[in-house]
């Protein structure tokens, strides 16, 4: 069983330097250091100043994300029974997270160390077949119009893990940062649904010429706030005198998410299949939480609204 992780573990240190290498070793030098030094420790010093709860719901939120996003788990499956993949799964979480819960033991956080292992243990033996993926996919999702069809596909995809991520927003409310942390997580999730392409008929049909990527920004935008209306309303009744907190991050779901639909018809091609943009919104979306970086992002979302307008012009009824 040891034998197994190890091999396993160090398969995933060699795919992490080959991904280090295809991006650039000048940008990873220079990216790493500075969301190191600005988020991380920005993020251990609101775990010190947490409450146990509180503490441990932060720490196992990236657990709990990465657990049910991965898509290795039905190989693993294949090759491994459930207690080695429990344990790789365990030894995984726990070295992803080991900076934050060793810097909170040297704080004497002891307890809330405690709390996360055991909660990252419990995650980690959380099988994925046991999701009702095939009773949330039987589901009617017909009340989305078909023009936001990757909204109609993405729920069935991922409808499970949004519901539970809008859950524990509600669960937690009395935490402050709660449904604001649980909004842009959910509009993080919301970007993989931009990487499919549709055809040239389907983007030419049930839109207005010119108009497209407005009426595309609006009707996805009114979909994932008004899924999100009630979390929005808890917020502000339970924390009104904080309510700019939740304004600013409804600004900065509202400006990710018309990004990701302006990088998906930046890269669109005829008879193109999919795109990949997710190292280009991730950099969008750090440079949002960055205060200093913000005009930078807002400069970059209006390359790509230009970039985007050009490409539609181009292919549009050609």
């Amino acid at each position: 069983m040891v034998d197994f992780v190890y091999k396993v573990l160090l398969i995933r240190f060699r795919q992490s330097f080959r991904m280090l290498q295809s991006v650039g070793w000048g940008y990873v030098i220079l990216i790493i250091p500075l969301v190191g030094l600005i988020f991380g420790l920005r993020a251990i010093e609101a775990l010190v100043h947490a409450d146990h709860y509180a503490g441990i719901f932060f720490l196992l939120l990236p657990v709990g994300y990465l657990h049910f996003s991965r898509g290795d788990h039905s190989f693993l499956q294949q090759i491994a029974p459930f207690p080695q993949r429990w344990l790789l799964f365990s030894f995984e979480y726990l070295l992803l997270m080991t900076p934050f819960w060793l810097t909170l033991l040297f704080w004497g956080k002891g307890e809330m160390v405690a709390g996360f292992v055991g909660g990252a243990i419990v995650l980690a033996g959380f099988d994925k077949k046991w999701a009702p993926a095939l009773r949330w996919k039987a589901l009617s999702f017909s009340w989305i119009p078909v023009r936001a069809f990757e909204w109609r596909s993405g729920l069935r995809q991922m409808g499970f893990l949004l519901a539970f991520v809008w859950l524990i927003g509600l669960l937690a409310s009395h935490w402050m940062w709660a449904i604001p942390g649980t909004t842009i997580i959910a509009a993080l999730f919301c970007a993989s649904m931009y990487e499919p392409l549709e055809s040239k008929e389907l983007l030419e049909g049930p839109f207005k010429p010119g108009k497209l990527l407005w009426q595309k920004i609006g009707l996805h935008s009114v979909i994932f706030h008004a899924i999100f209306g009630l979390p929005y309303l808890v917020f502000f009744v339970r924390h009104l005198g904080a309510w700019w907190i939740m304004a600013l991050a409804i600004v900065a779901v509202q400006l990710f998410l018309s990004f990701a639909i302006l990088v998906k018809y930046a890269n669109w091609l005829p008879n193109r299949e999919k795109q990949s943009g997710q190292t280009l919104l991730s950099v969008f979306a750090l440079g949002l939480l960055v205060p200093f970086l913000a005009p930078a992002s807002l400069g970059l979302w209006g390359y790509y609204y230009v970039k985007a307008k050009k490409r539609l012009k181009f292919f549009y009824h050609a």
